[in-house]
């Protein structure tokens, strides 16, 4: 039995991710033809890149396999940890202002020749869904919000971690005030 968000805590995270995937950019950026499989089936196949809280990666998995997952976005209340250095977790404040994080493999098309071709691409693409999103929020049902600010990126993950066997990845995080119906 899946188990489904209910309550102020979890449905904002849950409303914001399938604001996501019912974003035509999303869905082209993640390999999905809306037009090829219809509109439901296109919010059906995005929501699978859209992940809560984190993203559910075996880490089993080769990075050729974990390739095939991204890009994506990670739907969630930003750093759970809370560490001396950073602010405890916003779970009981007046504003509701969960975290999206865009992630994508570092690009290597042919038709990216340089590092700035490669932050253009990865950054249209964020900024393609972000645009969409804001031209959706609050239509059929979808959830409202006020302002969105970035968080952090677009960075590139450290070369000594992809010494390590992790993949180059492009990173930008966003934090978003949610708002009543």
């Amino acid at each position: 039995m899946a188990i489904t968000a209910q309550n102020i805590v979890s449905k904002p995270l849950a409303d914001l991710r399938v604001l996501i995937a019912n974003c035509e950019a999303f869905q082209q950026w993640v390999g999905v033809d809306p037009e090829d499989v219809g509109q439901a089936a296109g919010i059906t196949e995005a929501l699978g890149f859209v992940h809560l809280v984190e993203m559910n990666e075996a880490e089993s998995l080769s990075a050729a396999q974990r390739k095939v997952l991204r890009p994506l976005a990670v739907v969630s209340w930003g750093d759970l940890s809370g560490t001396a250095d950073s602010e405890p977790c916003r779970y009981f404040e007046h504003e509701v202002r969960p975290t999206v994080i865009f992630e994508a493999i570092k690009s290597e098309g042919e038709s990216i020749d340089t590092a700035v071709d490669e932050w253009l691409d990865f950054t249209n693409n964020v900024g393609a869904v972000i645009e969409e999103m804001m031209l959706k929020q609050g239509a059929g049902g979808l959830i409202h919000f006020s302002r969105y600010r970035r968080q952090f990126g677009p960075a590139r993950m450290d070369e000594k971690d992809v010494a390590a066997g992790a993949l180059e990845l492009l990173q930008v995080s966003f934090e978003f005030t949610l708002t009543e119906d």
